[in-house]
């Protein structure tokens, strides 16, 4: 084998050795992103959970006050929903009393948008009945819309009737 045949030889040994690498580093890279996507995305959900628990916890607090839970809209389909949030973020609609408000008003979806959003709806005045429903982005939290003892098992239901929405 002469030099030249041994010089080529090792050029493509090294140019494999570089590729090889090359395609570990991209798949690691993409393996980090996509890691940060869902840790994105769980903490979304996550955040959805505390959303959820903070909007019961005030509708129930307004019950507790007044002797019924906040009307809904008043248009078909009676639905309130957080992708209609006013500059206060008084997205429902019998949230007159700004006492039950924080700062930020009510919370909404985090990304809140036409896929991901809060909805509530309640029953005929006096309102005695509600419910509330959120969509979960991941499969770890996805298991709970089916589980809630909902209606849709597209979407998370609480409240006090899961079939009024």
């Amino acid at each position: 084998m002469t030099e030249q045949e041994k010089n080529q030889k090792r050029e493509l040994f090294l140019k494999t050795i570089l590729l090889v690498a090359g395609c570990f580093v991209g798949l690691f890279l993409l393996f980090n992103i996509y890691r940060n996507y869902q840790a994105k995305r769980i903490f979304r959900d996550e955040q959805r959970l505390r959303d959820v628990q903070d909007l019961r916890e005030r509708i129930e607090l307004f019950y507790e006050i007044f002797g019924h839970y906040p009307q809904s809209a008043a248009e078909e389909p009676f639905i309130d929903q957080s992708t209609s949030a006013d500059s206060d973020n008084l997205w429902i609609k019998g949230f007159h009393n700004r006492n039950f408000m924080s700062a930020q008003g009510l919370p909404v979806d985090p990304l809140n948008n036409s896929k991901y959003y809060y909805q509530y709806k309640s029953d005929k005045p006096p309102a005695d009945e509600y419910e509330i429903n959120i969509v979960f982005e991941t499969k770890k939290y996805r298991q709970m819309m089916q589980d809630d003892g909902g209606n849709d098992s597209q979407k998370y239901e609480t409240g006090t009737d899961l079939e009024l929405i």
